[in-house]
């Protein structure tokens, strides 16, 4: 696949399109591959992808596996956008409340998977870019902004911003959303951005009630191959120039390129139970064990050779 990827390349144009771009996480994912075989993560992945597409967005254009998740993007245009809105909302209300019991008519799945989803959608314009009538990506601020509000959706649940369209919904539907003011990093820093959340599912935490523009932040990455991490000892620790002034504003990714040449991103934050922030006199670091993400990496495609790139973001004086 990643050869005729390469080869649709060399023709590529970008043509810009009105979307709705639906991004999917599949919560506890990282736990649950610590817990079950390679394979079998591997076939309920499958499942999950090939339920969400065949019975939820049948009608979409565009899907991107991106690790842990999915990414569903769907055209409209000033026809269609009130109804193809309140569609991809109802569609997200609708896997939203199934994906406890997704799977539990699948005989291969005899094990205990994911119970929680989080799910972000925005609005706007994108890059569509193509190939012999082929879509290859896209990319533009809406794909942007959707992976920025992707911690947001916590426990579970469905964010949007207002840029969305609440008016757009029905009646019926606005009800289950609450709205709130958010800061997000590199999107609203300096002034709060409005979004709506699923009142039933969604907890919006502290961390983004204060402006983002005060802090100073500090980066540590990585670049490792696979291989390398995996002959690690139990854990991977990453030294941190100096103290957050927050923990709880620690942000930590996790990315690779697939063997199609698009990228796999994994975000993460203290929440994990996989990952520690640890104090040992002056130093501050945060550990990572190594099986859970070697099995999930691995059962997304990742081969030895592979690269991995850990970035820490976080505040400080």
């Amino acid at each position: 696949m990643h050869r005729q990827f390469r080869k649709l390349l060399e023709n590529a144009t970008g043509i810009s399109k009105h979307i709705i771009a639906v991004v999917l996480d599949i919560r506890g994912f990282t736990p649950f591959c610590q817990t079950v075989d390679s394979l079998d993560v591997a076939t309920y992945v499958k499942k999950v992808y090939m339920k969400i597409i065949d019975d939820y967005f049948p009608q979409s254009s565009f899907y991107k596996p991106t690790g842990d998740g999915l990414l569903v993007v769907i055209p409209y245009d000033e026809k269609s956008l009130k109804e193809v809105a309140n569609t991809a909302i109802e569609s997200c209300l609708n896997l939203l409340e199934d994906f406890e019991i997704l799977c539990s008519n699948e005989p291969m799945i005899n094990f205990d998977t994911p119970k929680k989803m989080g799910i972000r959608i925005t609005r706007g314009s994108a890059c569509c870019i193509t190939s012999e009538e082929k879509i290859l990506d896209y990319s533009g601020k809406v794909l942007n902004l959707a992976s920025r509000l992707m911690d947001i959706a916590r426990p579970s649940g469905i964010v949007f911003d207002s840029n969305f369209g609440l008016d757009l919904l029905s009646s019926e539907k606005k009800e289950l959303f609450l709205e709130d003011s958010v800061y997000v990093r590199g999107v609203a820093e300096e002034k709060p951005m409005t979004v709506y959340y699923t009142k039933n599912y969604t907890l919006i935490s502290d961390i983004y009630k204060a402006p983002i523009k005060e802090l100073k932040w500090a980066t540590v990455s990585l670049v490792i191959s696979l291989k390398k991490f995996k002959l690690l000892p139990s854990n991977m620790g990453l030294d941190l120039k100096s103290r957050p002034l927050d923990k709880n504003r620690i942000a930590i990714s996790i990315k690779h390129d697939s063997a199609e040449g698009y990228e796999c991103c994994h975000y993460y934050d203290l929440h994990d139970e996989n990952i520690d922030y640890v104090i040992k006199g002056k130093e501050h670091m945060i550990r990572f064990e190594i099986e859970p993400f070697a099995k999930m990496l691995e059962s997304e495609g990742a081969k030895d050779d592979t690269e991995l790139r850990f970035c820490i973001d976080y505040p400080t004086k």
